[in-house]
This record gives C-alpha cells, sequence and structure tokens, in this order.
C-alpha cells in the first residue's frame, strides 16, 4: 500500500483551525513597523541627549563670554605695588611661582569677581594728603627765588621778541625756500650711515649728549662715570670723571660751553642714581660743584636757556631749579603722582615741561611756579620730553607705550602720535642748529641754499631712541619716517644729534656709542673744520 505525506488536512482537503496558513507579507509588515518603531525610539533618544549635550556647551560657552566681560569690567590699578597690597589685604599670596605683574593683576580681578556686591577701592597708604585732595598749595618762596623768577621774565621776554621778529620774517619768505631746504635736509639724513663705535664701559651705556662746538661728545654709564670723547675719531678726552656712585641718569651742557665759556666755569652737568646732580669743568676731573637736595634717585638734567640755572628730575616725585653760580635750590617742585623722568627748558627760558611715571606731561611757567598745561594722553610713562627749537609751541613727548607725541600747546591738544618703535621710547630729540635762526636767515639770495647745520632747518627733524635697538628720524610737520638706523646690539638707552647736522650719537645697552653721519663724510674735512 503506497505511503502518503500528511499536509495538516482532512479527507476533504480543509486545513485544521490551529493550522491556518499565515500571510507572511502580513508578517512581514508588522515586523517592519516595529523595527521602525523601536530605531525612532533610539533616534529620538540620541538626538535629545545630542541637544541636551550642545545646549550645555552653549551655556558654558555664553557664561564662558560674561564672565570675562564681567572680569574685563573690574577696574584694576596699574601699580603693582598696590596690586600685591590688595592680595595681601584678601589674604591671598602676594605672588606666585613664575607669576608676572600681568598676571598678577588677572588673578585679583579673578578674585574681585566673585565677591559681589563688595565695595573695593585701590588708595595708596603712601600717597600724602595734598596729593589725595587734589587741592593746589602754596609754600613760602626766597629773595632769591623771587629774584631768578624777575631775572627769567625779562630774559624771556627779549628771547620771544626776537623769536616772534623771526617768525614774521619766516611768513614773508615764499614757500619755495621751506621745500628746497626741506628736500636737501631730508636727501642728506636719509644718506646717513655708521661711522664709529666704541666700547665705553664694563657696563652699559646710560647717556649721551653732544657739546655746542659739536667736536665733543659726553657718556655717562651705569658705573657713574662720565667721560669726554672727540668726534669724530672717538678718542678720549682726559681721564675719567667719577663722582656718582651709580648709573649716570642725564648730561646736559652749558648753551655756551666750548664756543666761548671759560674752561674753568661750569661746562657740563650730570645726574647720578644716588640723588646727586655735579657740575664739572673742562680742565678737572673733579665736579666743581655738588648739588645736594634730591631724595632718591636722578633722572635727567637740563641747563636753562640762560645758562644761569639748572634743572633735575628725580624719582623722589619732584623737580627741581639751581643757581649754578651760588650752587644753591631755588625750587622744590612737586606736582606729579609718581617719579618725575624727564625734563626740559622752552627755548624762550620762560617754561619747563617734566614727564612723569604716572603717564602725565606737564608744564610749568618759571616766572609764576605754577603748572599751567596737564598733557595727558599716553597709555603708559612718560619718559622724555623736547620743546620744538625754532616754533615756540610744539613739545615732543616719548613713552613707555611706544610712541612718540606732538603736543600743540596753543591748542592744549595733541597734534600728532608717531608709531616710533616696536618698543619704549628712551629718547626724542629735536635738531638744534649752531645758533638759533634770525631774521635775517630767511632773506637774501642764499636763503634757500642747504648747507648742513643752517639755521633755518632748525627743528625740521626730531631723532628718537628705542628699547627695540633702532635710532629712528622723523621729519617734522607730516611725521613721516626719514631714516631707521641698526646697529645696536641690543637697547638704545639714549640719542643725540650734533648742532652742525654732521652726526648722531646714540648709547646703547650693549657698553657702546656709535656715531651716525652722512655717506662720503670725510674725517680729514672735519679735522680742518
Amino acid at each position: 500500500m503506497a505511503s502518503r505525506q500528511s499536509t495538516g488536512a482532512d479527507a476533504e482537503g480543509n486545513l485544521h483551525p490551529k493550522q491556518e496558513m499565515v500571510d507572511l507579507d502580513d508578517l512581514m509588515e508588522v515586523d517592519d513597523d516595529n523595527d521602525d518603531d523601536d530605531l525612532m525610539d533610539i533616534d529620538n533618544e540620541h538626538a535629545s541627549e545630542s541637544m541636551r549635550r550642545a545646549k550645555a556647551e552653549h551655556a558654558a560657552i555664553l557664561d564662558s563670554i560674561e564672565s570675562g566681560r564681567r572680569l574685563r569690567s573690574i577696574a584694576v590699578p596699574t601699580d603693582d605695588r598696590l596690586v600685591r597690597l590688595k592680595l595681601r589685604e584678601f589674604g591671598h599670596p602676594i605672588t606666585l611661582f613664575g607669576e608676572g605683574p600681568a598676571e598678577r593683576r588677572d588673578r585679583l580681578r579673578k578674585i574681585l569677581s566673585t565677591m559681589d556686591g563688595v565695595q573695593v577701592t585701590f588708595d595708596d597708604p603712601d600717597a600724602s594728603d595734598a596729593s589725595d585732595d587734589g587741592e593746589e598749595y602754596f609754600t613760602p618762596g626766597t629773595a632769591e627765588l623771587l629774584f631768578a623768577r624777575r631775572w627769567i621774565a625779562n630774559h624771556s621776554l627779549r628771547r620771544a621778541q626776537a623769536r616772534l621778529a623771526r617768525q614774521r620774517q619766516e611768513f614773508d619768505t615764499p614757500t619755495s625756500v621751506f621745500k628746497s631746504l626741506r628736500r636737501d635736509l631730508y636727501a642728506d639724513v636719509k644718506s646717513w650711515t655708521p661711522i664709529a663705535s666704541e666700547i665705553v664701559d664694563s657696563r652699559p651705556v646710560s647717556f649721551v649728549a653732544f657739546a655746542p662746538n659739536s667736536k665733543t661728545l659726553a657718556t655717562g654709564s651705569f658705573s657713574g662715570a662720565v667721560q669726554l670723547w672727540s668726534v669724530p675719531h672717538c678718542k678720549r678726552l682726559g681721564d675719567v670723571r667719577r663722582a656718582h656712585v651709580d648709573r649716570v641718569g642725564g648730561l646736559a651742557w652749558h648753551p655756551n660751553a666750548t664756543v666761548g665759556l671759560d674752561a674753568s666755569s661750569a661746562n657740563l652737568v650730570s645726574g647720578g642714581a644716588e640723588g646727586n646732580v655735579c657740575l664739572w669743568s673742562l680742565d678737572s676731573e673733579s665736579p666743581i660743584t655738588t648739588l645736594k637736595g634730591h631724595t632718591s634717585r636722578v633722572s635727567r638734567v637740563a641747563y636753562h636757556p640762560s645758562g644761569r640755572y639748572v634743572g633735575s628730575s628725580s624719582f623722589d616725585k619732584t623737580w627741581r631749579l639751581w643757581d649754578v653760580e651760588s650752587g644753591t635750590e631755588l625750587l622744590t617742585q612737586d606736582g606729579h603722582a609718581r617719579e618725575v623722568y624727564a625734563i626740559a627748558f622752552h627755548p624762550d627760558g620762560s617754561l619747563a615741561a617734566t614727564g612723569g611715571l604716572d603717564g602725565i606731561g606737564k608744564v610749568w611757567d618759571l616766572r609764576t611756579g605754577r603748572c599751567v598745561l596737564n598733557l595727558q594722553g599716553h597709555l603708559k610713562q612718560v619718559l622724555s620730553v623736547d620743546f620744538h627749537p625754532a616754533s615756540g609751541y610744539q613739545l615732543a613727548t616719548g613713552s613707555e607705550d611706544h610712541s612718540i607725541k606732538v603736543w600743540d600747546l596753543r591748542r592744549v591738544a595733541c597734534a600728532a602720535t608717531i608709531p616710533a618703535h616696536r618698543s619704549l621710547v628712551s629718547q626724542v630729540k629735536y635738531f638744534r642748529a649752531d645758533r638759533a635762526p634770525v631774521a635775517a636767515d630767511f632773506a637774501g639770495a642764499n636763503a634757500g641754499k642747504y648747507v648742513r647745520g643752517h639755521p633755518a632747518t632748525a627743528g625740521m627733524f626730531m631723532i628718537a631712541g628705542g628699547y627695540d635697538g633702532v635710532v629712528s628720524v622723523w621729519a617734522d610737520g607730516d611725521y613721516g619716517a626719514l631714516k631707521a638706523m641698526q646697529g645696536h646690539e641690543g637697547k638704545v638707552m639714549s640719542v643725540d644729534v650734533a648742532l652742525n647736522a654732521r652726526f648722531v650719537a646714540s648709547a646703547g645697552y650693549d657698553r657702546t656709542f656709535k656715531l651716525w653721519g652722512p655717506s662720503g663724510l670725510r674725517l680729514e674735512d672735519e679735522d680742518e673744520s
């Protein structure tokens, strides 16, 4: 009997209820729907997690921006001493390993940002009551000071009268004369090249200054030594002059030194870090007078145009006026909030300008003793000041903020800002001619003929030295760059230009001074001149 395969059906061919056939398409559709739902749930979970993470990152970025904005809005003094005092007051370390002043200020800002609702002030405990209230006050003056002020008033009026007569002649001079002088002068300046370099001392050279005859150069160094050198051969004249026990802060020549003043008179003045001001003759290696009064480092000195008085600026926050003939102190003037670094006299002799480490320049009337102008604009310390030798109303200041500013004293405003160097400007100096220009210099057939040192070219350019190692030359008027001279292996501490416009000298931290001059200059011709 043949066998038959069972199909799960009865004899009539009907399927059993429990064994009905399942539609595979329906089954697949059911499975697909379930899988899609599961995938959507998983995707939603991932999307929700990504959104939460993105929102958290976004909130963190906003918090960081807001925190930075809040930190920047907190005023913290730039005086590192006040920052340290405030950290100590709050019970925090005044310094951390490897921390500089900038990092210390940022740390104090972060601390202050956590102190909501607390009023914080940065009072200087060493400041005097007079500087705190900002009120003007007076001190009794001597009879010698009264005489000096009257004498300076008469002297400055005569010089101002001569300057105004010359400026009237300038006004009537054709513009072509000045254009010709400027063109030839600037072409000459652009040809300047290194001429000589001399090692001065075992320590850095802090200052250089040409004598009025342009044949002698004075140098001062960090060792306290003052030395004289011949120009252009750079041979030392006489022995080293030693009276300062620390760095020489400034040097200045009497207006008539080496061109008429007796060699035994006070031809040169120097200031030292020990606080003394020394007057030197040309025939002795010892100072003829030592002026004592400053209680801290003397940073700069300057001769009054009359040669009768000397000014000195100091880290004791004062500048002082001295009588050269009697060797006495006539005036002690304060007014700067911090150390007074620079000083210069107006060509007429009526005004004095000072620059301070408080970032402010001040102009003082020597005839009354009052501060007549406050020059605010530099972002950092003012390290150099110099009056224009011809205009009578311009003043240049050099600063730690890498810039030179030229101020118009008539408008009491900054006339120009020169981005002079990539580091601080150690000194800025206008060119001064052999003599002050007079009205006759702007008339006649030779008025527009250029010769080096022509009185009419006084003030037509300025030189500057910077800690970037560059000696720069700038035109007057449009303040364009004329020349950038590089040669020092480090900081340029001081610069000066000879009155005959033949040489520029620079003092370097590399212990040398360097001479620069026009290309093609014959040294044998200088010996004959």
